[in-house]
C-alpha cells in the first residue's frame, strides 16, 4: 500500500513538472511572438505550480512591462530581485516600467545592504556555520577543564556570540523568502482612509508606489510610504512582494 502511495506520488509529481516545464515553454513562445497576454497566463500557469519558479517570475514581470501593466511589472520585478538582488537588468526594467508611468526615479532595494548579504547567503550556510562555531565552543570548553589558560574565557564567549549570530542569520534568511513586508500598488490609483470607518482623505497612491506593511487594523493596512509618511489603504489593493 505504501509503496503505491509512493509510486502515484512521484508520478503526479512527474506530471506536474512536464506541465509546468510545458507552460513555461509556451510562455517563451507566446513572449518571442509579442502575444504578452497569452504569455503572462502560461507564466502564471507556472507559479501556480512552482512559485519560486525564478525565470517564470522574471518572464511574467518582463510581458507585463511590454503590456503597459507597469504595477504589475514592478511586482514581478520585485519578487525576482528580491531571489537575485545584483541583477542589473531586472533593475533597469523597473527603471523603464518608472518611466512609463511617468516617473522619473530609479529603482532601489528595499531592503539594507548587510540584510541582502544576509539573506544571499541563505540559511544552510548559516546553520553549517553555527554548527562548526558551536563545535569548536564545544573543543574549547572541554580544553579549559584540561587545562585552563588566560584567555580562553574570552574565546569561548566570541564563539558562543558568533554561534548565536550564525542561527540568528539563518532564522532572518529562511524567513526572507516568505516575508510580505513589502507591496506594490498594481491598480491605476487607490484612495488613502483617514480612518477605519471609511472617510477618505484627499489623497491616493498611483500604480507602481511600493509601501511598507506596519500593522493590520480593523479594516484597513497601516503602511510607511517610501518619505515615511504612513497611510491607511485597503489590502486588496496592493499586492506583496
Amino acid at each position: 500500500m505504501i509503496r503505491l502511495i509512493l509510486t502515484l506520488f512521484f508520478a503526479l509529481s512527474c506530471f506536474t513538472s512536464l506541465f509546468a516545464q510545458e507552460s513555461f515553454e509556451k510562455g517563451l513562445n507566446f513572449a518571442q511572438a509579442k502575444k504578452y497576454t497569452l504569455a503572462i497566463r502560461e507564466f502564471k500557469s507556472v507559479l501556480e505550480t512552482n512559485p519560486a519558479n525564478e525565470s517564470a517570475v522574471y518572464n511574467l514581470g518582463n510581458c507585463y512591462l511590454h503590456n503597459k501593466e507597469n504595477g504589475k511589472a514592478i511586482l514581478y520585478l520585485e519578487k525576482y530581485l528580491k531571489l537575485n538582488p545584483s541583477d542589473e537588468e531586472a533593475m533597469t526594467k523597473i527603471d523603464q516600467a518608472y518611466l512609463q508611468l511617468g516617473l522619473n526615479k530609479t529603482w532601489n532595494s528595499a531592503y539594507s545592504t548587510s540584510e541582502i548579504l544576509i539573506f544571499q547567503m541563505g540559511p544552510n550556510t548559516w546553520v553549517i556555520l553555527s554548527i562548526v562555531f558551536s563545535i569548536l565552543m564545544s573543543w574549547m570548553i572541554f580544553l579549559s577543564f584540561k587545562q585552563a589558560r588566560k584567555n580562553t574565557l574570552a574565546i569561548i564567549l566570541l564563539l558562543f556570540v558568533l554561534t548565536i549570530s550564525c542561527l540568528y542569520g539563518a532564522f532572518s534568511s529562511n524567513n526572507y523568502f516568505e516575508d510580505e513586508r513589502f507591496a506594490i500598488v498594481t491598480e491605476k490609483s487607490i484612495p488613502i482612509f483617514a480612518n477605519d470607518l471609511g472617510e477618505l482623505t484627499q489623497n491616493s497612491l498611483n500604480e507602481g508606489t511600493r509601501v511598507e506593511f506596519i500593522s493590520k487594523t480593523k479594516t484597513n493596512i497601516k503602511v510607511r510610504l517610501e518619505g515615511g509618511k504612513t497611510a491607511l489603504i485597503k489590502s486588496a489593493s496592493v499586492e506583496f512582494i
